[in-house]
This record gives C-alpha cells, sequence and structure tokens, in this order.
C-alpha cells in the first residue's frame, strides 16, 4: 500500500513540475546553455578553422572585437527581453481589469509564449557562456569562431 502512495506523491509531482508556467522555458533554455557548451567543446577540437575557410567574411579572429560583439549581443537581448515582458505585463494588467481572473492563466499559459522566454533566457545563457571563454587562456584557441557565429544565428532567430 505504501510504494502504491510514494507512486502516486510521484506522478502528482511529475505532473505539477510538467504543466508549470517555468517548465517550457526552463527544459529550452537549458538545451540552449548546452549547446554553448558544446559548441565550446567543438571550438576546442579545432573546428572553427574549418569555419574560417569557408566564410572568413563572418569571422573575426581578434578577440577584443569578438568580446565586443557579444557584449552588444548581450545587452541588445536584455532589452529586447525587459521591453518584451513590460509589454506582457501592460497585457495582463489589462486583462485582469477587463476580463474575470480566469482568462489570466490562459494568457500566461501558452505554449508560444513560453517558447520565447525559454528562447530569451537560453539565448543569453549561451551569450554569456561564450562571453566568459573568449580570449582567455583555458583553451588553446583565442576567438571561439563557431560559438560566436552561432550567438549571431541565435540573436536573429
Amino acid at each position: 500500500m505504501r510504494w502504491i502512495l510514494e507512486r502516486f506523491q510521484l506522478y502528482t509531482l511529475y505532473l505539477k513540475v510538467t504543466s508549470s508556467i517555468a517548465f517550457f522555458p526552463t527544459l529550452i533554455a537549458l538545451l540552449i546553455f548546452a549547446l554553448g557548451l558544446f559548441s565550446m567543446y567543438l571550438d576546442a577540437r579545432g573546428l572553427s578553422y574549418d569555419l574560417t575557410e569557408h566564410i572568413p567574411y563572418l569571422i573575426t579572429r581578434n578577440p577584443e572585437t569578438a568580446r565586443s560583439l557579444l557584449s552588444s549581443l548581450t545587452g541588445g537581448m536584455f532589452s529586447l527581453m525587459v521591453f518584451s515582458f513590460s509589454m506582457v505585463m501592460v497585457v495582463l494588467t489589462v486583462a485582469s481589469n477587463n476580463y474575470t481572473p480566469r482568462v489570466l492563466p490562459g494568457l500566461i499559459s501558452t505554449k508560444r509564449h513560453q517558447l520565447v522566454l525559454g528562447l530569451y533566457l537560453g539565448t543569453i545563457g549561451y551569450l554569456l557562456i561564450v562571453h566568459i571563454n573568449t580570449g582567455g587562456e583555458s583553451f588553446d584557441f583565442e576567438v571561439p569562431v563557431l560559438s560566436i557565429f552561432l550567438a549571431i544565428l541565435l540573436v536573429l532567430s
């Protein structure tokens, strides 16, 4: 009887976690963060040298330029995230004043909004990982070319 109760409690915990508003954004952010670690690993393995031969006009080899680019991208993502969530708060305030409070969970739990939040958070985490490892002595490269290229693509998406 006890194992049934424990199993039921685990199932309820599972349902609480997966139905939470923060579940999908956290999952997406962790996946993008793992992508950052993997791209740094590929840069350490020398994959970025092949990339510089094929698209040299999109690549910078100067660590200061790369750090400046990553700083600008991170600041832009923070600004975009703040603006987006300010608009969401305005919409939620107007909706709570004009409609019944039962409408709010439907607005908040929309999967599209959770996807956007996860992409914002994951991109910022990715940018910070790449920024920390750019120009450092911990690797045998100065500029993680592939990681910076992926950072630009993430910000553009």
